[in-house]
């Protein structure tokens, strides 16, 4: 959180730039390749003699990048590197050409912008051979602008280069039209002929999809007669602005090497991260909780003053009161037992990252 109120109050402050100002600070500051090697970027940062910076800013787009940076319509990530005249980018897809831009800080003001450095990626096949005994799921990794395809669960067979709609930094909770989903979902089917080219349906709206839009509409967060949405997927139809509704987008190649591969069944699992479930939450979340366990979180909520049932059961109305809880402990509204709920109501499986 502290990174992120970092990262947007320097975003307001280069936006009050001017053409000149923003020319003058191009002359200080170098961006510099390392190269891509054993799967990360490696990127230098060369400055004038007389320029500081106690952080950098790096931004990183598949398109030229422009100061200010728009960074809802174009897929651009950002990372914040301090005090340090390196930075390793190990969160990049596979064949795919990036720009990266920099623009270095001292006392909280933009002290120099570099040129736009653009470094290529190489293809990797997608494995397909003897990985009928694994188990393939995907992960959508939203603040990277990266879609896995997984092999039991944490080896990565390939890394594709995304884009969504125009609130990447939103989960889901209503249809907006702009932002895109966050939690564990699964394809419910595989189209080789849509809208979007070729597409995998998801099946978002899902159960907990659905608590939190009936919490959000009782605590007044969304508008009574705004509808929950669907029709979330992931297709075709290219990555080079966020263009969507809330689905994912691919290039039409990259939708066409994954279902040629047969990998990918009705059915195969889908992790969504980003800004509110963040990948530290997938294993609390993609886990199997005991009657035991769920028992003990809910005594601890009943111990709170919270009206809910012992009876170790996770359901609609156990999800409605956690998401109270949530929202009356200023945590993310989930319903969900997400990493920072947990932390809150003071139950830690042993078996997660605390």
């Amino acid at each position: 959180m502290k990174n992120r109120v970092i990262l947007l109050l320097i975003l307001l402050q280069v936006m009050l730039l001017s053409s000149t100002e923003i020319d003058q600070l191009k002359q200080r500051f170098r961006l510099i390749s390392g190269g891509f090697t054993d799967g990360k970027i490696a990127l230098k940062f060369e400055l004038e003699n007389d320029v500081l910076c106690d952080s950098i800013a790096v931004y990183r787009s598949y398109n030229q990048i422009d100061i200010p940076v728009d960074i809802y319509k174009l897929p651009i990530s950002k990372y914040i590197v301090y005090a340090n005249q390196e930075f390793q980018d190990a969160n990049i897809a596979d064949n795919v050409d990036y720009y990266y831009c920099a623009v270095g800080y001292f006392n909280g003001e933009a002290w120099a912008i570099s040129d736009n450095l653009k470094i290529s990626v190489p293809n990797l096949e997608l494995p397909i051979a003897d990985l009928s005994y694994k188990e393939i799921s995907l992960e959508v990794d939203k603040k990277n602008y990266i879609l896995k395809v997984l092999a039991n669960k944490d080896e990565v067979l390939k890394k594709y280069p995304i884009a969504m709609g125009e609130n990447p930094y939103s989960r889901k909770l209503m249809r907006d039209r702009v932002s895109s989903p966050e939690g564990i979902y699964q394809i419910v089917y595989i189209l080789k002929n849509a809208t979007n080219y070729k597409a995998f349906d998801l099946n978002y709206p899902n159960t907990i999809d659905r608590v939190r839009y009936e919490v959000a509409k009782d605590l007044k967060l969304i508008p009574q007669q705004e509808a929950i949405g669907g029709d979330i997927q992931i297709h075709g139809m290219g990555i080079n602005t966020n263009w969507t509704l809330g689905s994912f987008a691919l290039r039409n190649g990259d939708i066409d090497e994954i279902i040629d591969s047969n990998l990918i069944r009705r059915g195969t699992k889908v992790i969504i991260t980003g800004y509110e479930i963040t990948s530290e939450d997938i294993s609390y979340l993609d886990r199997y909780w005991t009657k035991g366990e769920i028992k003990i979180i809910q005594n601890k909520l009943r111990e709170l003053g919270y009206d809910v049932s012992s009876d170790g059961v996770l359901g609609p109305n156990s999800r409605k009161v956690l998401g109270n809880f949530q929202y009356q402990n200023g945590l993310k509204v989930t319903c969900e037992l997400d990493r920072k709920t947990c932390q809150k109501i003071g139950y830690i499986p042993s078996d997660v990252r605390p």
